[in-house]
């Protein structure tokens, strides 16, 4: 019965693997109950084969990019089975990101041949580190947002000067 049973079961090491993440990784999501079905035998953990892999920064950050880059053309395929993820579970990782706002539905809008439903948010945006037109200025720091005001304001004084012209 043993061998049945660790045949169907993964170590943190082949499960870091297929899931693209770190052994520690593995070991968090395990003593955190985030992979559902591991268990701790002796001292390893035995993490079930189709177990689903849980969501973290790196995931979502990969799932954001594909998106983005399947609406621009430089892919032609939604593909995380480099991530340990079947394309028949791909709904059930989409899903959670509509739910915290970082993709939204959309109507159906051709790309490259193919039907895409969703739109990354400014929100989802933000984490890949680039911000919408509306939010440009965000992300600069206030003293040099402040630097910059006033070396146009000194640069606008000098021309006007050198012009005999008033501002």
């Amino acid at each position: 019965m043993g061998e049945t049973r660790k045949a169907k079961t993964l170590t943190a090491l082949e499960a870091a693997e297929r899931w693209n993440c770190s052994t520690n990784d593995i070991y968090d999501w395990c003593k955190s109950g985030s992979i559902e079905g591991a268990q701790k035998e002796k001292r390893a953990w035995a993490i079930p084969q189709d177990a689903m892999r849980p969501f973290d920064k790196k995931l979502i950050r990969e799932i954001l990019w594909q998106l983005l880059e399947l609406k621009n053309g430089t892919v032609t395929r939604f593909d995380l089975s480099e991530w340990g993820i079947k394309q028949a579970d791909l709904a059930r990782y989409i899903e959670p990101l509509v739910d915290i706002c970082y993709i939204e539905q959309t109507p159906s809008a051709p790309v490259a041949g193919r039907t895409l439903n969703y739109r990354i948010t400014n929100k989802g945006l933000h984490l890949l580190g680039r911000t919408g037109s509306k939010d440009s200025g965000a992300d600069v720091p206030q003293p040099l947002m402040i630097g910059a005001s006033v070396a146009g304001r000194f640069t606008s004084q000098i021309i006007s000067d050198l012009m005999g012209t008033t501002v």
